[in-house]
């Protein structure tokens, strides 16, 4: 193939500028925060944005991990839970919520870390391409795509799979806990997660498409179909990524 990487680099510049207009900040909802795996003594949630609007709601984070916890995974969340904070907002729109979370670390380093990893979504789906030209992209998706969700995912794998002295609760989450977030944590759950979860894109799209009251966005769904191809085509895994 002629792989043109300007035409690629300009589609991907459009995609995240597209994508990070109508970021607005979304106070704290309880309903939304849910566990996605525990891997030895950590924990990996999911949510929205742990902010209300003058402060990060670390006391209701914490008793909401642990009614999540119990509730859909019978476990318990040790009290000194190291909480580490991986916000998908962009600094482009979000930069006032990213600084509140920054700074509540910043002031309580014994409470956790906080890391930013802006996550944009795709312009383009998959199955937009020629089947030829589709494989190919699939295999290289860590090479080109914007997001890196290949090294993203192995990253939060990494830290859930480190056991150290203290257990660790691993929190993703966006704004509103469903686009951006359902991205990476489907893409999480497609690699690590389940059956049917790591068989079937379209099982990964019912979660996230019921976080709230409405599916989740084109973006975030092109870039999980793209997730869902690196697997097939990259690491020649059996998955359906049909939707």
């Amino acid at each position: 193939f002629a792989f043109d990487p300007i035409m690629l680099a300009s589609i991907l510049v459009f995609s995240a500028l597209f994508g990070v207009v109508a970021a607005d900040h979304v106070d704290y909802h309880s309903e939304r925060t849910h566990l996605v795996d525990v891997v030895g003594k950590n924990f990996l949630f999911r949510g929205n944005n742990p902010l209300n609007a003058t402060s990060f709601v670390y006391d209701d984070l914490l008793a909401d991990f642990q009614a999540a916890a119990q509730k859909e995974g019978s476990v318990s969340v040790p009290s000194d839970i190291y909480l580490i904070d991986i916000s998908l907002l962009n600094e482009v729109t979000e930069s006032k919520d990213i600084h509140m979370e920054m700074s509540f670390f910043e002031e309580n380093p014994d409470k956790g870390e906080f890391k930013l990893k802006p996550i944009y979504g795709d312009l383009i789906s998959p199955l937009a391409y020629p089947a030829s030209l589709r494989t190919f992209l699939a295999k290289t998706l860590p090479d080109w795509q914007h997001d890196r969700t290949p090294q993203r995912i192995e990253e939060i794998r990494q830290i859930l799979e480190t056991q150290g002295d203290r257990p660790v609760a691993v929190y993703l989450h966006c704004e509103a806990g469903t686009d951006r977030t359902g991205q990476v944590v489907g893409d999480y759950m497609l690699k690590y997660g389940q059956p049917p979860l790591n068989q079937s894109l379209a099982a990964v799209l019912n979660v996230d498409d019921h976080i709230i009251s409405r599916d989740i966005r084109t973006l975030s769904r092109y870039g999980l179909e793209w997730f869902c191809w690196y697997l097939k085509e990259g690491e020649g895994r059996d998955i359906d990524c049909s939707n």
